[in-house]
């Protein structure tokens, strides 16, 4: 998914050259739009050529409520026009996407989507394996004191002994700059978000971030690698059910990784996706597609932990 993503935004510097460590790569996006439905299809080889392998072709498709309106292949490409009500065909550039070339809200509104979709995604890891990677870059010297108070209810809720969260400004003129300071009760000194422990800086994060897609009523796409990592029991369950509260009824989207026992018997299974490897072939196992077997286990009496630890889901399928 981060692939696809910064594939779209053009955030790999060489371009499709990501995926160059495969003959074939295919991606499948279907997701909920403005205007309805939309499914997006990437597909791209190339030929094997030691280290530096060469792109043969793109293969495009996009779905938009229900009617084709992108086919693209080695030999041709159309799109449809809503302004003009008709089919055109183009010649896109061999290794550009054509979300990259004919951008226009009214002419193509489902490339428009797509990219609004792409821009709006948020990569964090938790266990401070990587940056954020997507465009989406929230500022906590620039939440309102509002934000910051239900931030600090939010990590006393979470066991942190924290007082206050403020904003300090120092500096004049074009050299003018915010401070954020965090104070914990039993320090009289205050402290700046790289003084916090690790597990701390982390949840703060995802706190901040939250708190901004709230503010501007956001739409978006997060995903979090290693939720919970380095917490111990009482935070990371309490942090699971507080983001899983945050995004119910709300318009963001948020994928979480773990293999956190006590944080996935928190964690509703009907949001689960269950993912089984066998070789190159993996399969996945979630609420939509396997609905009569999430429910009839909610019946046996186990932890949700077992649904995945267990073969449950593999001898009833």
């Amino acid at each position: 998914l981060e692939v696809i993503i910064s594939l779209i935004n053009q955030t790999q510097t060489d371009d499709f050259i990501v995926l160059g460590d495969y003959i074939t790569t295919s991606f499948k996006l279907d997701f909920k739009t403005n205007n309805g439905l939309l499914t997006y299809q990437l597909s791209s080889i190339f030929k094997n050529r030691g280290l530096e392998d060469e792109l043969i072709t793109i293969e495009e498709k996009i779905i938009y409520n229900d009617e084709v309106v992108l086919t693209r292949n080695s030999t041709k490409t159309e799109i449809y026009s809503f302004s003009q009500k008709k089919y055109l065909q183009i010649n896109p550039p061999d290794d550009k996407l054509i979300v990259h070339i004919r951008r226009d809200k009214v002419e193509f509104p489902f490339l428009e989507e797509l990219a609004l979709w792409a821009s709006k995604a948020f990569f964090y890891s938790f266990s401070g394996e990587t940056e954020n990677l997507g465009n989406f870059n929230p500022s906590p010297t620039e939440l309102s004191d509002s934000s910051l108070q239900r931030i600090v209810e939010n990590l006393q809720f979470l066991g942190y002994d924290i007082k206050n969260i403020f904003i300090t400004e120092w500096g004049q003129g074009k050299i003018k700059q915010k401070d954020l300071r965090i104070v914990e009760s039993s320090l009289d000194k205050s402290l700046r978000t790289y003084e916090l422990s690790q597990g701390l800086q982390r949840v703060f994060d995802i706190l901040v971030v939250f708190e901004e897609l709230f503010k501007n009523k956001k739409g978006l796409f997060i995903a979090i690698d290693n939720l919970g990592e380095g917490l111990d029991y009482e935070r990371a369950t309490k942090l699971g059910k507080l983001l899983v509260e945050k995004i119910e009824n709300s318009n963001i989207q948020l994928i979480a990784t773990s293999n956190d026992s006590f944080l996935m018997d928190v964690i509703p299974i009907k949001y689960w996706n269950i993912l089984h490897r066998e070789g190159n072939v993996v399969k996945s196992f979630n609420y939509q597609n396997s609905k009569e077997l999430f429910d009839n286990f909610a019946f046996t009496g186990l932890s949700n932990f077992d649904l995945f630890s267990s073969d449950y889901l593999l001898q009833k399928t």
